[in-house]
Order: C-alpha cells, then structure tokens, then sequence
C-alpha cells in the first residue's frame, strides 16, 4: 500500500497591503479578476469596495453600501466579465458595479437587487455570494432551515434556486467549475459542507471548521479560519495548511489565476498574499524487511520541475504520533542522498533500526527544496508498520483428535531464536 501523492504546489507568505485604508470585518469578503489580477476587498467599516492592483497598489473605492461584507467578481466569458458584485448584511441587497466601479444602473432597480423576483421574495438575511462558470450570480439567503441559493442571470432575472439540505447556515459561500456549491454552516465547530448542482448532499464536512469563508480555484477548496486557510482537493482531502504564522482574523479568501492567495485579516486590516511555490512531490510506499527490530522504510521523491531537492525520513511510534504528530520524531536520511533534479520521479529507502519488538510505527518522507517543505500537515501521506513479536506463535492442524481429546500443534519462534514444534494434549474430565 502506498501513500497518496502530496501536492507539489504550496503556500508561503510574501507580504500584505492595505494597511490604513482598510477596516475589514469577521466574514470581510475577498475577490480577483482573473483577466487583470485587481483585488476586490469588502472593506466593511469604511461602507465600500477597494480595489487593488495585484502588487498590493491601491486602486480606487466605490460603492455605497451600509455593511458591505460578502464581493464577487464575474470571470465568465459572457457579458458581464469582469463585474463587481457586492452583498450588503445590512440592507440584504446586492449591487452590481462594472470593473472600474461604476454602478450598473440597468441591473435591478438601479443596479441594486433585493431578491424580490425570486418566488420566496425579498432576501431577509445574506450568508454570501458567489458567480458560477456561466456568469450566474448565486445569493445565498434565508428563508429556509438550511438557506436557499437564489440564482440570477448576468441581467438580473431570477432563474432558479437550490435548498441547501444541511441545517443552519452562516457566513460563506462558494461554487466550483462544475457547479458544485461549498456552504459555511452555523451548527459547532461551523463546519464547511458541499451540494451538488442541485441541491444534493455530497459530503456533510469537507472542513470541520470554524470558518469564516470558502473559496474555490479550477480544482481544489480553500477554507478560511480566524487563524489558517485549509486546502481540499475535490474529493475533501486536505492538501495543505497555510498562514498560521500571519493570520489572527483571517476573514475572505480569493485565489488568482497564478496560484496565489489574498486573505483578508480583520486583526491587521490588511490583506495577506500568500505566494504559490513548488515544493517536491513525494510519496510515502509501504515498509518492507519487517523484523522484530528493523525495518526498511520506502518512497518516491521529484523535484517536480522546481529547485532542487533533498529528502529525509521521519518516523514515530503509533502512540506517539497520536499525541503529538511528527515532533520529536526520529530522522533518517535517503538513500540515494539527493540532490534530485527535473520532473522524474526516483525511488528512495532508509534503513530504520533499533526498533521496539511488537510496537506499531508511523513513518512519512518528507521532501524539501529552497521554497520549503513537503508535506506540511500533520498527517502528510504518512503509513504504518508493525514490528514482529517478541515471541511468534503459529498454530497448525490439530491431531488425533478424538470423542474426548485432541493434540493442539503448532510452532513457537523466540527473539533470535530457531523455531521449535510446541504439542499440547488435551482430554476432557471423566
């Protein structure tokens, strides 16, 4: 059995902006025009948008908005590219804007929509936004226990709606390529769940929270917390941790078309940019040459096309990565040593020895290059072994079994020792 293969796409920090133009709140919204790269900010104690360049220069502000808390950018090829939407919490409105900020006076009534003309009425309470692959703005709104996505073409009419299956709801919304929809629910820890096009369930918890926004990008998820931003694939495994040296508010979150990712942290009133790099991919294999007190621990490393790359091995007894994950592990060098270099893949052992006789181990590879490290989460593809007992017992057929007795046979190996035929008779009283 192998483990699965870690991503070689990381997030590191490389700066913020914003300082002093910014008054950002708890669920304070984050979007990108992927076409130009502009940041789109809810800047929600200032009651507007701002916009930034993608090196962090500030643009210009627009809007009027009471509490603007939730913004989304159309990145379709229809019509609408390049808009701005922006959700008010207070007036539970949304207001279109073009990309320069100018109000899109012809949507709504003035540019403003309240949810009026979809068939549940007006819009009581917003928990997001989002713009779907077709330029479909998608409200997500009481009534209902679990919150109704109102959708709405890129002119303003109501085209239908999807009943979230899952119970309370809170702040954040996103939706992927495919139509699949991330909700941020209210019930404890605020776990974050995904529906289908059509409102079926597909997974209860693809993070278990809290969260305070999601987002998506052409594959994967990204969650925000107060304190780090979580990266899922689609199938909800996690491929990364980031920001937990920055963030102490982490609020929105948006991806670029580059890979990086802008978060908004309403503890700085900034916006964290969080650089995509590569980092070796590896794959941790399962262990071989099991013994009492041995084993050879395997995997594969590439560079994956980045700098350079070395590698180690890091292993822990079961009960000890229970408790504390990968610190205090023991590390053991590759063999070949590295450096490896280009896009192939090589094959790589470490011999672990020294061992507890009958103690389960948990073992991962860890690549690292000038970026960082790979994996970067606690589990990390990481696999287990078992070493033999000290005292191995096999039992074979019985014999000369009768009415009232039987001969038990088997074998006993000790700890570096030969093995030896064990015979057991047993009769039954009387």
């Amino acid at each position: 059995m192998a483990g699965s293969a870690s991503a070689a796409e990381v997030h590191v920090f490389s700066g913020s902006f914003g300082a002093g133009e910014l008054s950002l709140g708890e669920h304070s919204g984050v979007a990108v025009n992927q076409g130009t790269g502009d940041v789109y900010v809810a800047d929600t104690g200032n009651g507007r948008v701002a916009e930034f360049s993608p090196a962090g220069t500030f643009v210009r502000g627009f809007g009027g908005p009471t509490e603007p808390t939730f913004v989304a950018v159309d990145n379709s090829a229809g019509a609408s590219k390049g808009d701005v939407y922006v959700a008010d919490t207070a007036t539970a409105t949304v207001a279109k804007f073009d990309a320069e900020g100018n109000p899109v006076t012809s949507w709504g009534t003035g540019g403003v929509l309240d949810g009026s003309t979809a068939p549940t009425g007006t819009f009581k309470t917003i928990f997001g936004i989002a713009v779907d692959s077709t330029g479909v703005l998608v409200v997500y709104a009481e009534p209902g226990e679990g919150g109704t996505l109102e959708r709405f073409g890129q002119d303003g009419s109501f085209v239908g709606e999807v009943t979230s299956p899952f119970g309370p709801r809170t702040a954040g919304l996103a939706v992927d390529s495919t139509g699949n929809y991330y909700l941020a629910r209210a019930e404890e820890p605020g776990p974050t769940a995904k529906v289908g096009p059509s409102g079926e369930p597909l997974a209860e918890f693809i993070d278990p929270g809290p969260t305070t926004g999601p987002t998506t990008d052409d594959t994967d998820v990204y969650v925000s917390h107060s304190d780090h931003v979580s990266r899922y694939d689609a199938a909800g495994t996690l491929l990364e941790s980031f920001g937990a040296a920055q963030l102490t508010g982490g609020a929105g979150v948006a991806i670029a078309a580059d890979g990086t990712a802008y978060v908004a942290d309403s503890a700085s009133d900034q916006i964290d940019v969080f650089e995509s790099v590569l980092v070796p991919d590896v794959k941790t294999e399962a262990a071989t040459a099991l013994t009492r007190t041995a084993a050879t621990l395997n995997g594969t490393i590439g560079a994956a096309g980045g700098p350079e790359a070395e590698c180690r091995f890091e292993y822990t007894t079961q009960a000890q990565f229970e408790a504390e994950g990968f610190t205090g592990a023991t590390i053991l060098a590759c063999v070949p040593p590295g450096p490896f270099t280009g896009s192939g893949q090589e094959a790589v052992t470490a011999a672990a020895a020294g061992l507890e006789v009958g103690t389960a181990y948990r073992f991962r590879l860890v690549g690292e290059n000038e970026n960082g490290a790979n994996p970067n989460n606690a589990a990390g593809g990481s696999l287990g072994f078992e070493t033999a007992p000290a005292v191995r017992v096999e039992p074979t057929e019985a014999t000369a079994v009768l009415r009232g007795s039987a001969t038990l046979n088997g074998t006993v190996t000790p700890e570096g020792g030969r093995s030896r035929s064990l015979r057991i008779r047993i009769r039954q009283p009387g």
